[in-house]
């Protein structure tokens, strides 16, 4: 029952928005859940640092209540207005949700974050501090954190609906492309497909990793500055940017390269014609980054695994070099052989020449390959300063981080190129690319359970036996725990960080009346 009014409430919540931007701005259906979940974001993220989450959840919310009914008694054209899109967005977290539903955590980076810290929001209404010893990444930034608290709050904890919150922000990204307006037909069915490849080509829905959210925010903030030009459409639009922007850089460390690139872009675009557009996006860029590090400095007073600082960079390279010798060869010859970045090259080039050297496609062209350049860049110093040895040997999550790049480069060429283009030499080209990457490209890398097994057992040993949170718990798995996983797991089903794993033969001897419990699996 609190699901259902849950339901009826926050879609309410939304409509009222949706109408109230659509009256006041006259901006286009595509982009208004962009800018209305990152508007919240922003709001909550303030919120936070004041010790005021919930509270704001509610008065957002009751404000969205009020404006629905204000627009379904006065203005119901408003809302007409809103659709056909909006039955897209719907139908597509209609499908998300069957999809979703019922599942539980199987993926290794929930277990270590994601879905811990999204559940410690949950539960305190406040943001994690040094006291909360079950969150180990604290340096990593929580725009999705918020996100679902905001919209989680309302619901029953249900891990499958963090799941779907979680997508249904990632479909406001790339719904943003339902905002071209030439040949309306096919780019319905493009965004469609846009869709498909967003859930499919690096991180799937079924878990809360923010790699393909950081391609799809970032690829949303593109489309948006490239629609519009702040100067002569309603001039209060620019504004909206400075959410956007903060959101980004708060989805993950590294929303910090792709915010610059866009930075570059706008730079380029108002350079001598309205330096306002340019402060407000510099400002929110700069300004949002410096307040995450300064409350990472005050609150926990360290940066942490896998965040970027010089310091960092110089023990990194202090390692050693026979090694770091051994991951450039590899990393360069990934680099060299990376067949999606080939077939866009390869795509644009065959465009070139179709369209007799046009200058807008040897700019797209320059430019991707500058961004994938200076991104890999970033992404070397980021293996070398911040990996353990064992990591760098493997290249640990290269897949993911490079998928980033390609899903943010894919989605930004077929948007201009489509924005500009209504010949079918441009739609055939989107169409195989996307394909290309959704049947062609080697699925992406998913280190986590192939089923609920183990998440089974456990849940029922903490039930059986009442384990309360923050226990010394030892645990006994059938055979070594390589790969950390099942010892992760368990930190969060149990909600403790002082989980010790054994296994039969094991050399280390643990007293097991040091423990609060001891729990035996390997039978």
């Amino acid at each position: 029952m609190r699901n259902i009014f849950a339901i009826l409430f926050l879609l309410s919540s939304f409509l009222g928005y949706s109408c109230q931007v659509k009256d006041k701005f006259e901006v286009k259906v595509g982009f208004i859940p962009f800018i209305l979940f990152t508007s919240y974001i922003f709001l909550i993220a303030i919120a936070a640092r004041l010790s005021l989450m919930l509270v704001t959840t509610i008065i957002v919310n009751l404000i969205g209540l009020i404006l629905f009914v204000k627009f379904l008694y006065n203005n119901k054209e408003i809302l007409g207005r809103l659709f056909p899109e909006y039955f897209l967005f719907f139908i597509s977290i209609g499908i998300l949700s069957f999809y979703l539903y019922g599942r539980k955590f199987l993926m290794y980076d929930d277990f270590s974050h994601w879905a811990t810290i999204s559940r410690l929001l949950l539960r305190k209404d406040a943001i994690n501090t040094g006291l909360d010893t079950t969150i180990s990444f604290k340096s990593y930034p929580q725009a999705m954190a918020y996100f679902i608290y905001g919209i989680g709050r309302f619901f029953q904890f249900d891990e499958s609906i963090l799941m779907i919150i979680n997508s249904i922000f990632t479909l406001s990204g790339l719904f943003c492309f339902i905002s071209l307006t030439k040949n309306k037909v096919i780019n319905y069915i493009l965004t469609v497909l846009v869709i498909i490849y967003g859930f499919y080509y690096n991180i799937r829905p079924y878990c809360l990793l923010v790699d393909t959210i950081l391609s799809t925010t970032g690829f949303a903030i593109f489309s948006f500055v490239y629609y519009y030009d702040f100067r002569k459409e309603n001039n209060y639009l620019k504004y909206f940017l400075m959410p956007m922007f903060v959101s980004l850089v708060y989805v993950k460390n590294s929303g910090l390269f792709l915010s610059i690139f866009i930075l570059i872009y706008i730079i380029k675009k108002y350079m001598r014609k309205d330096y306002k557009i340019i402060i407000i996006s510099l400002g929110s860029i700069f300004l949002s980054n410096l307040s995450w590090s300064n409350h990472i400095k005050n609150e926990f007073s360290y940066t942490g695994k896998h965040s970027m600082s010089i310091s960092q960079y110089k023990s990194g390279i202090a390692t050693n070099h026979d090694l770091i010798n051994g991951f450039t060869r590899e990393f360069l010859s990934r680099v060299f052989n990376d067949y999606l970045m080939w077939a866009l090259i390869s795509i644009l080039i065959i465009l070139l020449i179709y369209k007799k050297f046009d200058k807008l496609i040897i700019s797209l062209l320059f430019s991707i390959v500058c961004i994938y350049v200076i991104y890999q860049i970033g992404n070397y110093f980021m293996f070398i300063s911040s990996m353990t040895p064992g990591e760098l040997r493997r290249l640990a999550c290269y897949d993911r981080y490079v998928r980033t790049i390609h899903m943010f480069l894919t989605l930004i060429v077929i948007y201009v190129l489509n924005f500009n283009y209504d010949d079918y030499l441009t739609k055939i080209l989107s169409f195989l690319i996307l394909i290309f990457s959704i049947f062609i490209m080697p699925k992406s890398e998913e280190i986590g359970f192939n089923n609920n097994e183990f998440r089974y057992q456990l849940e029922e040993e903490k039930n059986k036996n009442k384990i309360p949170r923050e226990k010394k718990i030892l645990i006994k798995f059938k055979e070594k725990d390589f790969s950390r996983i099942y010892t992760r797991a368990s930190m969060y089903v149990f909600e403790s960080n002082e989980i010790t794993d054994t296994f039969p033969g094991d050399e280390k001897q643990f007293n097991k009346n040091d423990y609060d419990y001891f729990i035996d699996l390997s039978k």
